[in-house]
């Protein structure tokens, strides 16, 4: 009895471990992007984005992202009721998508670009749905959210990382740093606030002040 009480209390250990390293993946992809361009010596006037190797590249991760967060919510056995009523607010955006592919001019790409983004909301929401409190989601964000605000204050003294029209960080682009630093302050502040999202008001207050001169 005892031995299969240990057993079951292992499996779910290594359950819940599976779970953190496959969100920590999805977060902070921009970091490994970042550190595989810096190796390979990529910068911004490098990438091509009509390259279809870095595309292929793209949907084998965003597939194998996918395919691993339903056996998540498998061995987690997250409810088909629950999933359905929290991907119920991205119905709408979605069935806008697949609209589009009828009066696009390029309905291929259309088509290709909404099969993506219904495969990412369904992986996040899956992703979400394995995570049990409001404050684990936000620490695990907040965490994720730190080392990648460490990664774009080392990046300061990288010439690559500034374009033209602004800093751009580890993304290679103002626009999505902008978008990433807009995700990541509110994080922040709640770190500074609460303190079971960061164990340390200083580090949460070191990444709001960074992000936000950034």
């Amino acid at each position: 009895m005892r031995a299969a009480r240990s057993h079951n209390l292992a499996l779910a250990h290594a359950v819940l471990i599976y779970r953190d390293a496959l969100i920590y993946s999805v977060l902070l992809t921009p970091v490994f992007v970042y550190l595989y361009n810096a190796v390979a010596g990529i910068g911004p006037q490098d990438i091509d984005l009509t390259d279809p190797s870095g595309n292929v590249i793209d949907q084998v991760f965003i597939l194998t992202i996918f395919a691993n967060s339903v056996l998540l919510a498998f061995l987690l056995r997250v409810p088909l009721q629950l999933f359905l009523l929290a991907i119920l607010p991205f119905v709408f955006i979605m069935a806008w998508m697949v609209a589009s592919i009828g009066w696009s001019e390029f309905p291929s790409l259309t088509l290709r670009r909404a099969s993506r983004e219904l495969i990412e909301i369904t992986s996040i929401v899956l992703l979400a749905l394995s995570l049990q409190s409001r404050e684990a989601i936000l620490s695990l964000l907040f965490r994720a959210f730190f080392v990648i605000n460490l990664f774009n204050v080392a990046s300061l003294a990288i010439s690559s990382s500034f374009t033209p029209i602004g800093f751009a960080g580890i993304y290679l682009s103002k626009n999505t740093a902008g978008l990433a630093f807009a995700c990541a302050l509110p994080i922040f502040i709640v770190g500074i606030v609460d303190r079971t999202v960061s164990a340390s008001r200083l580090a949460a207050v070191f990444a709001f002040v960074t992000s936000s001169a950034m």
